[in-house]
């Protein structure tokens, strides 16, 4: 996945198209030639300030919903499409994506300590939802660990150890849930077989 950056400040980059222009080259003469600022959309502008605004309300909903965290990844996506270069807002929203998907995710890791309880039930979801989610967790741990790294270099190493411990749990219930289907394959393989 190809990784672009701004020279610019992100408060900068997130400025309606005009303030920015102004910002950015203060009468020059100089222009940007990138998609959003040659297009006459203001709607761009618009999405971008209520795509952030909207993911900041739900991305503070504890505890996290299915219906708040899938409506933050909506968010993020819009956002994402709008402004397509690593930030770190960008980076610091897909963290607390991930963090959110694992607070849901952790219903999951109940069933270790339980092991004669259904995961399936315990979740609410079944195994392949369950499984997307963790795939989804983990592409949004380490996309938001790539922009870290690039944008603050030898400075993002206190975050990429912070995202580490979230990131460990994610993989051990995604453990845990193959294990689950593997399991269930194997009993629908020998009732079939009987």
């Amino acid at each position: 996945e190809e990784i672009t950056v701004s020279d610019e400040t992100e408060a900068i980059l997130c400025l309606p198209k005009l303030e920015r222009s102004h910002k950015l080259f203060r009468g020059s003469g100089f222009k940007c030639e990138c998609r959003r600022c040659t297009e006459d959309d203001s709607k761009v502008d618009e999405c971008i300030a209520q795509a952030l605004a909207r993911m900041q309300t739900l991305l503070a909903v504890r505890p996290p919903t299915d219906e708040s965290t899938k409506e933050a990844l909506s968010c993020f996506k819009e956002l994402d499409k709008a402004l397509p270069f690593s930030m770190q807002i960008k980076a610091k929203a897909k963290v607390l994506l991930a963090w959110a998907f694992t607070e849901l995710n952790n219903r999951a890791a109940w069933q270790e300590e339980h092991p004669g309880a259904n995961i399936v039930q315990w979740t609410g979801l079944d195994a392949e939802a369950q499984e997307q989610r963790l795939k989804d967790t983990k592409k949004l741990f380490e996309t938001a660990a790539k922009d870290f790294e690039y944008l603050l270099g030898q400075d993002a190493l206190g975050i990429l150890q912070r995202m580490e411990c979230g990131y460990e749990p994610v993989r051990d219930q995604h453990n845990i849930l193959s294990k689950y289907a593997r399991e269930k394959e194997r009993s629908v393989a020998s009732s079939a077989a009987e």
